[in-house]
């Protein structure tokens, strides 16, 4: 779990992630990605990029 920019990051060992805003009441889930390969790494946040290192391949996602 890794929390940035006031949104928090859990990643499964499946693959997905999901994307929640906390606020004093709730967490709200404002995504969910899947990758579909197995995981045991931490999400790498650097630079505006997301690293995922999945067992088969090494993920970076940049929104623009």
């Amino acid at each position: 779990m890794s929390y940035v920019d006031g949104r928090i990051y859990i990643i499964t060992t499946a693959g997905s992630t999901c994307v929640l805003e906390p606020t004093p009441d709730a967490c709200k889930i404002i995504a969910e990605n899947k990758l579909g390969e197995t995981t045991r790494g931490s999400l790498a946040f650097s630079s505006g990029q997301i690293f995922i290192r999945t067992y088969e391949n090494l993920y970076c996602i940049e929104a623009k």
